[in-house]
């Protein structure tokens, strides 16, 4: 299950943390090796189905997951529904890893953006 990788409980821990050291721990993340290797294994982890792509079930086990971690609430239907075009970047009605990556990548950067902002 997605919502209990490693890296997403990691940086959850980051809030805890002063926001530039938070922010700045996210970039390096990002920057390294790691993330894509890490995006790779949640990829995985994910496709429960071992089809290579996700669809919209395995998706929004993904999606709810990682906001419960972030402390959110699940999107309602509507809102899954738009955040699924999103990802979905080729139109196919599934995800593919490197759309999988893209999305966690946007994630990530978007909360360390939100962290330097807040600084």
């Amino acid at each position: 299950h997605y919502g209990r990788g490693q890296q997403v409980t990691h940086f959850v821990r980051a809030f805890t943390m002063s926001d530039p050291e938070a922010a700045a721990m996210i970039r390096a993340f990002l920057a390294g090796p790691e993330f894509e290797a890490s995006a790779v294994e949640a990829f995985k982890e994910a496709d429960t189905d071992h089809s290579g792509f996700l669809d919209k079930a395995e998706t929004r086990q993904v999606v709810d997951a990682l906001i419960v971690e972030l402390g959110g609430g699940k999107l309602m239907d509507s809102e899954f529904e738009q955040a699924f075009a999103d990802i979905d970047t080729d139109g196919s009605g599934k995800i593919e890893q490197s759309e999988f990556a893209a999305f966690t990548r946007a994630v990530f950067e978007a909360i360390a953006d939100a962290l330097e902002g807040s600084a």
